[in-house]
């Protein structure tokens, strides 16, 4: 067990174990409020995991709300809105969300974004996602300008490693390893 700013982070608590083919195959699963369930669990893990390692920079305020959408869809068609249908994502700092802030780990550019009311229009990748029927429920942090590998993000701080929380979790995409890591399909 690993406990970091006096948050135990245990093994994944059964409310957040899905099963893969349920979250990527509702119609398969005949599972119709399978988004809804499935993003509360990540979302009830990922306070812990944020708490204790700082991985996310925002939480998508509408994110329960697309998920709500998609299960109605869902029931009322029976067909899925696509491949990756009620599939709960996280996408790094890096890209565009309409209005979230896009930082790169830079204080003085989150200052703007945030007082200019965040972004302006989605990255394409982000359309790409939602579009395929992914609900994108946080921002996660990275490391300034993606250009470290082992930390150094003056906007939000770094991302501790869940795992060995007196190391950083590394890398440019930093936090989305956290995301991956604490958060399982089983």
């Amino acid at each position: 067990m690993t406990v970091c700013r006096g948050v135990a982070l245990r093994a994944t608590p059964p409310a957040c174990r899905v099963e893969a083919a349920t979250t990527c195959n509702p119609v398969r699963a005949r599972v119709r409020s399978a988004a809804v369930k499935v993003l509360r669990a990540y979302c009830e893990r990922m306070e812990a995991v944020n708490y204790a390692c700082n991985a996310l920079t925002c939480w998508v305020d509408d994110a329960e709300a697309q998920a709500e959408e998609l299960d109605a869809y869902l029931a009322s068609t029976g067909k899925t809105k696509g491949p990756l249908h009620g599939v709960p994502c996280t996408v790094k700092d890096h890209y565009a969300l309409k209005g979230y802030p896009v930082t790169m780990g830079l204080a003085k550019l989150r200052e703007r974004q945030e007082a200019g009311g965040g972004h302006r229009h989605d990255a394409a990748v982000c359309t790409a996602l939602m579009d395929a029927g992914a609900i994108i429920f946080a921002k996660t942090n990275m490391t300034q300008l993606g250009d470290t590998w082992g930390g150094g993000n003056p906007a939000y701080g770094d991302s501790l490693n869940p795992f060995d929380t007196l190391r950083t979790t590394g890398g440019s995409s930093s936090s989305e390893g956290c995301v991956v890591g604490c958060v399982p399909l089983v």
